[in-house]
């Protein structure tokens, strides 16, 4: 007979020793006793929501325990209305607007008397958010309105408390920003930086003042001391009238060609004026060039002779001009289009008298095998019919 090694009276495994709950997980007395029946329908009792724990409704106060979470401590004064017409109101003066934020602003400060005006206004008092915040004309010097003798002065002294080292330095620093700006590959990049200075040359005057000389030195990069700016202004100011002409000024850091690229539209009328005739009269040598080439490609003695069926047959009255529409028409017959320009090139050189265009003389020069024989009618029996 085997004897069992269970001893009979051992609580660890005899059913009489074991507490209700227990699933023989080793933990706490207090674990044990919150998994009992009893304890865990008290436990859902409350979780459901019918009634509140004791110790959560009615908590033993012990504020010197936590002090910081003690509400008797951090009751603030709110005023009474014992004089109601000198009380500022019954709102605590700890209390914080709904409305404040840092985008709209903070109506309790006054904005007049604190720091809140330059950096934090609120929207009532200014026309947009993005208005910037300094006036464009902040500069202590407006030189423009001071004497000759006070400019000279400024001048002066200007350059000599900065030197020549200095401001032989900022020269370079603002080149080798002029040169990040451009590119060879167009002038794009000029027709930026001369959109850059017309946009603080309110007056389109070509020149700049030197509250717009300080702006536009700010959107380079360069933001300079006073007595630099002024110094640089200085030596660019030939004049000695408070202005600064910027095409000069550029002309000193850039080279030329990208010069004539960017500044092309602030010369004077009369340049602009020659300059735009060069360009329409070479744009002109160009089209005509193209034109010639693409008839030459496409015509030959058949096609030359389609050509002048087709406008001896739309030139009814036989006058041997058509107008534009009729060109137009009889080029579309013949699967060929032209642009508007090239439609104004053709007349410019063949309707001298706006009379309409002597096709005659257009098939000369477009058409390669273009002779007498295809205009006489009694020699061609293709256009035989159409004499009268």
């Amino acid at each position: 007979m085997v004897r069992s090694s269970t001893p009979a009276n051992d609580p660890r495994y005899d059913n009489r020793w074991k507490m209700p709950g227990y699933t023989g997980h080793i933990c706490s007395v207090s674990e044990t006793i919150a998994a009992t029946p009893v304890a865990a329908q008290r436990k859902a009792f409350f979780r459901n929501g019918t009634e509140m724990d004791p110790s959560a409704v009615d908590p033993t106060p012990q504020p010197w325990r936590d002090a910081c979470n003690n509400s008797q401590l951090h009751k603030k004064h709110i005023p009474d209305l014992l004089w109601p017409t000198i009380c500022e109101g019954t709102k605590p003066y700890h209390g914080k607007d709904r409305n404040s934020s840092l985008c709209l602003g903070d109506p309790r400060f006054e904005m007049k008397v604190t720091h809140y005006k330059d950096t934090h206004v609120h929207p009532k008092l200014q026309s947009s958010l993005w208005k910037p915040t300094n006036n464009l004309k902040d500069h202590t010097f407006d030189l423009c309105t001071m004497t000759e003798e006070e400019r000279e002065h400024i001048y002066e002294k200007m350059l000599n408390k900065v030197g020549e080292t200095k401001l032989q330095h900022i020269e370079d620093n603002l080149r080798l920003r002029f040169a990040a700006k451009l590119n060879t590959a167009g002038n794009n990049n000029g027709f930026r930086l001369l959109k850059l200075f017309q946009n603080f040359d309110v007056a389109k005057t070509g020149a700049v003042e030197i509250h717009e000389f300080r702006k536009a030195m700010n959107s380079f990069g360069l933001q300079l001391p006073e007595e630099a700016e002024i110094a640089m202004f200085a030596k660019f100011d030939v004049d000695h009238n408070g202005t600064l002409d910027y095409k000069e000024f550029v002309a000193h850091f850039v080279e030329g060609e990208y010069l004539d690229l960017g500044f092309s539209a602030v010369a004077s009328c009369d340049v602009r004026q020659m300059a735009n005739t060069q360009r329409l009269s070479h744009t002109t040598e160009i089209m005509g060039k193209k034109l010639k080439e693409r008839f030459m490609q496409i015509t030959s003695q058949t096609t030359t002779q389609m050509f002048m069926d087709t406008f001896l047959r739309l030139d009814e009255e036989k006058t041997g001009k058509v107008d534009r529409e009729m060109f137009a028409k009889g080029m579309a017959e013949l699967n060929l289009t032209f642009s508007p320009s090239e439609l104004e090139y053709i007349f410019s050189c063949y309707d001298g008298e706006e009379s309409g265009l002597c096709y005659s003389h257009f098939a000369a020069d477009f058409c390669p095998n273009f002779h007498d024989s295809v205009m006489d009618p009694r020699r061609n029996p293709l256009t035989r019919h159409f004499v009268e």
